[in-house]
């Protein structure tokens, strides 16, 4: 807990690494991701970094998160 404010610190001036992470978790079996807010931003990145056949469900409204979750479950 004390460190957590210098961890936040941390987390505002580092690079992303995204897609490196994004590998990782590719590489680690994951096929299915979800993004939530608005706009596509993410969902593009996630396929330009992991390639078309990625499945990436897009949550931007309360439905949208209803037709997810009936869908993943």
């Amino acid at each position: 807990p004390d460190d957590f404010p210098d961890i936040l610190a941390e987390q505002l001036v580092r690079p992303v690494q995204w897609a490196a992470t994004m590998q990782t978790l590719a590489d680690s079996g994951v096929g299915t991701f979800v993004t939530i807010g608005p706009g596509r931003v993410l969902r593009w990145l996630l396929r330009r970094s992991l390639g078309p056949t990625v499945a990436v469900w897009g949550t931007e409204s309360p439905a949208d998160f209803e037709r997810t979750v009936e869908a993943l479950a």
